[in-house]
């Protein structure tokens, strides 16, 4: 494991279809913070937290819960494009797991 990862602790997870639910969610409206308050309304208050920790690990959300300029690439994209997106933003994150 690099120095890097094992700085950023046990990688969070939540569900690939709560994952790809709250995606459809953000390209409808992409709030400018990804907060409880906007995520209560569409689940629980567990996996609301579960979200928080899982966007800030994947670099999607910053450390005040704003977007980062990559969740505002992953929603903007689809088909190849996402799909790329999605295995960049995982290689980044897992890549201690994943090689």
């Amino acid at each position: 494991m690099s120095a890097e990862n094992s700085k950023r602790g046990t990688p969070p997870y939540i569900s690939p279809r709560t994952f790809h639910h709250l995606l459809e969610q953000l390209q409808i409206d992409l709030p400018d913070r990804i907060d409880r308050s906007y995520l209560d309304e569409l689940h629980s208050g567990s996996t609301s937290a579960q979200i928080m920790s899982a966007l800030r690990y994947l670099n999607l959300a910053d450390s005040l819960n704003k977007p980062t300029h990559h969740m505002k690439l992953l929603i903007a994209s689809s088909g190849e494009e996402r799909v790329k997106r999605l295995k960049d933003i995982a290689n980044n994150a897992y890549g201690f797991v994943l090689n």
